[in-house]
């Protein structure tokens, strides 16, 4: 399954106008958190905070409010089109700025 389908149907929606917003905003996104070593440092604790690499379940209905601090860090990432394992890799590497 395609976990970017639902974004990509959304954008061919779009029009010029709002193509070009949408465009701007991932270009914000990369310029905040990939544009330096301090920004990755900040996405990388965000990353963790929304738990996104880690379990959500907890059996109860906790599992519903971590899942939706999950899905903000899902979103982050796919705004800054994390789309491979390599991608992911630098982005959780803040000491190295390579990036601006």
């Amino acid at each position: 399954m395609d976990p970017y389908r639902q974004e990509r149907d959304a954008l061919s929606r779009l029009d010029r106008q709002g193509k070009r917003k949408l465009l701007d905003l991932i270009a914000a996104y990369k310029e905040v958190f990939l544009g330096s070593a301090a920004g990755r440092l900040v996405l990388n604790d965000v990353l963790a905070r929304c738990r996104v690499f880690s379990t959500t379940f907890t059996g109860n209905s906790q599992t519903f409010f971590l899942e939706g601090g999950r899905a903000i860090g899902l979103q982050i990432l796919e705004m800054l089109e994390v789309g491979k394992f390599e991608d992911l890799q630098t982005l959780l590497n803040p000491e190295e700025d390579n990036h601006g």
